[in-house]
């Protein structure tokens, strides 16, 4: 009886995790949990600047499919093409769409958009955090590509789906082709909205 008890006493001190044990095991649980989050966070981060991408490349459709839809909204210039565009700023946060009312290609700012007469028709604002990066477009003349463009204006005019292209910020807009522009975040997510050669609108 004696020797059975003595072995029932040791059989239970040899059970259970010791503190080390423990403190082993909360380790590596809370570096995979740490590894874990941190894939989920950067997941989410880049599913949310997708769908800002997407957002954008919306805006950019809904002026081509408006251009050669024909719509007007009653304030083109007499004897002007429907022609509708959006313009985008490096480093900025908000972008704009717009109606080209007189056909020069050109974002005309000026007066806000409330008023039909002016060519702003939206002023749209990126979620906060998030702002247009680099802007990369091929020169129509030299087919080189150049990613230091400051900004962009993209115009659609009826019956084209490719658009008329231009840095306006210079002194003598350069035309160009095959438009990447930026979508970034704080985090570093990037998304790209590319409109091709031939006007086709896709997000990478």
């Amino acid at each position: 009886m004696k020797n059975f008890s003595r072995k029932y006493k040791k059989h239970i001190s040899n059970s259970g995790f010791t503190i080390i044990e423990m403190i082993t095991v909360i380790s590596i649980f809370a570096a995979f949990a740490g590894i874990v989050l941190a894939n989920l966070t950067d997941f989410n981060t880049s599913i949310s600047t997708e769908n800002i991408a997407q957002d954008v490349a919306l805006v950019v459709r809904e002026s081509q499919a408006k251009a050669v839809s024909g719509v007007t909204d009653g304030n083109f210039v007499s004897g002007a093409k429907p022609s509708w565009g959006v313009r985008i700023d490096r480093d900025e946060s908000t972008f704009y769409h717009f109606a080209d009312l007189n056909n020069n290609g050109r974002y005309n700012a000026g007066g806000g958009c409330e008023n039909p007469l002016n060519e702003c028709r939206d002023v749209i604002n990126l979620p906060s955090g998030y702002s247009f990066g680099k802007i990369c477009a091929i020169s129509l003349s030299s087919g080189f590509e150049d990613c230091g463009l400051s900004s962009v204006t993209l115009t659609f005019t009826r019956p084209q789906q490719v658009p008329y292209v231009i840095d306006q910020s210079s002194g003598l807009p350069t035309e160009y082709t095959r438009v990447s522009i930026e979508i970034v975040n704080q985090q570093g997510s990037i998304k790209k909205v590319i409109v091709g050669r031939l006007g086709e609108i896709t997000v990478e």
